[in-house]
């Protein structure tokens, strides 16, 4: 990544899909790039929503989603808690960039925040 007209960068990145931390973010941080992440939640395999939402096609993703549920902390509650906190574990992340389809979702996703790992 060599380029000086970028400030910040908007990647796909969550728990199941590192990729992009191996190669991409150390880039970042050495020209100064911030990074906003999205998919963080992995288009709902990643939340509390994982037996209702998730598509047909996205099955593997949702059997490890919930194989890595089963070795998490009792105090972690939900995969969106994990997803976020993973996340933002990584010093080069800037913000996370996060949709959602009501007020609730939004104040499940901001009391995952405020939880703290």
């Amino acid at each position: 990544m060599k380029n000086d007209i970028f400030r910040v960068l908007q990647v796909p990145f969550n728990v199941l899909d590192q990729i992009l931390s191996e190669e991409i973010f150390p880039d970042a941080a050495r020209q100064g790039v911030g990074i906003f992440i999205r998919s963080a939640f992995l288009k709902g395999v990643l939340t509390s929503q994982i037996n209702t939402i998730v598509p047909v096609q996205l099955s593997p993703l949702r059997e490890a989603a919930l194989s890595a549920l089963e070795y998490l902390d009792e105090e972690v509650s939900n995969l969106a808690e994990v997803a976020l906190h993973f996340c933002l574990s990584f010093g080069e992340i800037l913000s996370i960039i996060i949709g959602v389809r009501s007020i609730d979702e939004l104040e499940t996703n901001l009391a995952a925040l405020d939880k703290g790992l």
